[in-house]
């Protein structure tokens, strides 16, 4: 199944629309989309995965990496509106809290992220 990418800034956030399958066969993808955007724009990431139906463990390899770099260049990574399975997977990983896992982009955006240090802060 193929990944469906767009974005668009919101506040001093890039939301990222994030549909389709993360797996082994799209987790590149997602993870070139992620450095371009984080190399042209700002590090502070929303990631909306209201229509992803899959994530396996290289799209989560892919999602603490890219996380790691928002942190490294003091912003951050947040996802939001994961569903079912995929919510379930970041519950059994206990990657839901470092992920700030919230249910709307609405949420996300009232999290603030003091400048510099990648934590969240509610």
């Amino acid at each position: 199944m193929a990944l469906h990418l767009s974005s668009h800034i919101l506040d001093d956030r890039v939301i990222i629309q994030v549909g389709g399958e993360i797996d082994v066969a799209t987790s590149p993808e997602l993870d070139e989309y992620l450095k371009l955007v984080m190399n042209q724009s700002r590090p502070n990431l929303v990631l909306d995965f209201s229509r992803v139906t899959l994530l396996c463990a290289s799209g989560l390899t892919t999602l603490l990496m890219a996380q790691r770099e928002a942190r490294l260049l003091g912003g951050s990574l947040l996802v939001v509106a994961a569903q079912g399975i995929v919510a379930r997977v970041f519950r059994i990983t206990g990657l839901d809290e470092g992920f700030g896992l919230r249910p709307t982009v609405a949420e996300a955006l009232a999290v603030s992220v003091p400048a510099g240090t990648g934590e969240l802060r509610s």
